[in-house]
């Protein structure tokens, strides 16, 4: 259920700013007009993502071992330092 609270509020984002955009200076449509199409389209897939079977099994039970998520954690961290190495000047103002 919480997967579901979470997309429903990611949709806001996309309702707010059809709401800003529905007046244009001729004949004014109403706000709902640009957003509930979008509004519903999300809705059905986040009910259909809510839907889908969780995976449970045994194929799994490697990511709860503590060499596998360090070997990961090793190998994530040098492609983080390799790509902040590249961009310099991504922290500068």
């Amino acid at each position: 259920m919480t997967y579901v609270l979470s997309y429903l509020t990611a949709l806001a984002v996309f309702v707010f700013p059809s709401v800003a955009l529905a007046s244009d200076g001729g004949e004014s449509k109403p706000w709902y007009t640009g957003g509930v199409p979008i509004l519903l389209l999300l809705l059905a897939v986040a009910v259909v993502i809510w839907r889908l079977p969780r995976v449970k099994g045994e194929h799994l039970a490697h990511l709860d071992d503590p060499s596998f998520r360090t070997r990961r954690a090793v190998n994530w961290f040098v492609l983080g330092v390799k790509a902040k190495l590249k961009c310099h000047t991504c922290w500068q103002s």
